[in-house]
């Protein structure tokens, strides 16, 4: 059994092929069209973009924008970046706390 997984290792320094023919990055646009056509296929259609809402209530049928105090919508107000957990990152000054907390208390309910 380890033989036959064995042999899908390259050797060294065996240059790997990623992409070759219709499926090469230069013109993959041109000719998967074509290929769809010869095989008589339909051509896939753009995939829908999925947002972290749509993912939060289909995975854990928890709504993100729900106020867990009153229940009514909460209004996106904004994205804190460069916030590390304690002892993962590199030490923060105390000045950017207040900063955090005022962006923080700045996200209200739909109903205040």
């Amino acid at each position: 059994m380890l033989r036959r997984v064995v042999q899908h290792i390259p050797e060294k320094h065996f240059r790997m092929i990623r992409y070759f023919g219709f499926l090469a990055n230069r013109v993959c646009g041109k000719y998967l069209p074509k290929v769809y056509e010869a095989l008589k296929m339909a051509t896939p259609g753009p995939v829908p973009k999925l947002y972290f809402t749509q993912m939060a209530k289909a995975f854990l049928n928890v709504d993100p924008f729900r106020c867990v105090l009153c229940g009514a919508r909460m209004v996106y107000t904004a994205a804190i970046s460069g916030l590390t957990v304690q002892g993962t990152g590199p030490q923060r000054s105390g000045d950017r706390a207040d900063e955090v907390r005022e962006a923080l208390t700045g996200a209200r309910c739909v109903r205040t």
